[in-house]
């Protein structure tokens, strides 16, 4: 039983995070473009921040959570390969956060700059891919978990 809660929490907690960074990556990044430089930039930015960190903070502390309860205890039909899939994936995702997103939207919270914007925004391109490629173990491992 708890297995399985373990991949249906997952497979929540990820497509979710996976959905709102395509949604980062397609709507919110771009538009820092037209906010630009303005006036308002620094506070624009700063709510931004403040506002994702309360929307990704908890399904990510949920996908890492589910993730090593998988490699405690994972239903006998899910190969360990693909828990092993979604924890690089989920690591990658924080990785790259740490040391990509996190330093660039620092340095974009003194000021809209139009390199580090393209930095992150190519810093994010990878961040989607990790969400994706999580993403697709967690379906995986509940379809075969079903």
């Amino acid at each position: 039983m708890l297995p399985q809660l373990l991949v249906t929490a997952h497979l929540i907690a990820v497509l979710f995070l996976t959905g709102l960074s395509w949604t980062v990556a397609v709507v919110v990044y771009p538009g820092f473009a037209q906010v630009g430089a303005g006036s308002t930039w620094t506070a624009f930015h700063a709510a931004h921040s403040r506002r994702m960190t309360l929307v990704v903070g908890p399904p990510w502390a949920v996908q890492g959570l589910a993730v090593a309860g998988l490699l405690l205890d994972r239903p006998d039909d899910v190969p360990l390969v693909w828990v092993l899939v979604a924890g690089v994936a989920g690591a990658a995702t924080v990785l790259l956060t740490v040391f990509g997103a996190v330093p660039l939207h620092a340095q974009l919270g003194d000021g809209f700059d139009v390199g580090v914007h393209r930095r992150l925004e190519r810093s994010h391109a990878w961040r989607t891919l990790a969400w994706t490629v999580a993403g697709v173990a967690a379906v995986v491992m509940q379809v075969l978990s079903a």
